[in-house]
């Protein structure tokens, strides 16, 4: 699986992640994952016991779902929540059928 992440604005001020979506093109997935403001560069990582992607926004609030479905079948969700409070840390969580 090849998995590209879109990291999107939608105004110019200070961040809140608001959404993360997924669109299958072709072999590869693109999630999105959309903010109040701009979103700094994640950090990023990967488990697989249960397998998943993991990206945390440093400094940045929460204002998406804390659970949204995935329109790919490689996908079984994607979970946002916030990971830490000091310091404060939005962490991004996509559930995979498995890691390939």
């Amino acid at each position: 699986m090849v998995a590209a992440v879109a990291v999107t604005t939608i105004a110019p001020a200070a961040a809140a992640a608001v959404a993360a979506t997924t669109i299958v093109a072709a072999a590869a997935v693109v999630v999105t994952i959309e903010g109040t403001g701009t979103l700094p560069l994640p950090t990023s990582g990967a488990a697989d016991e249960p397998p998943r992607i993991f990206f945390d926004f440093p400094g940045v609030t929460l204002k998406a779902p804390a659970v949204t479905a995935s329109t790919d079948p490689r996908i079984r969700r994607i979970r946002s929540a916030v990971n830490s409070v000091r310091p404060l840390v939005t962490r991004v969580v996509l559930d995979l059928v498995a890691l390939q």
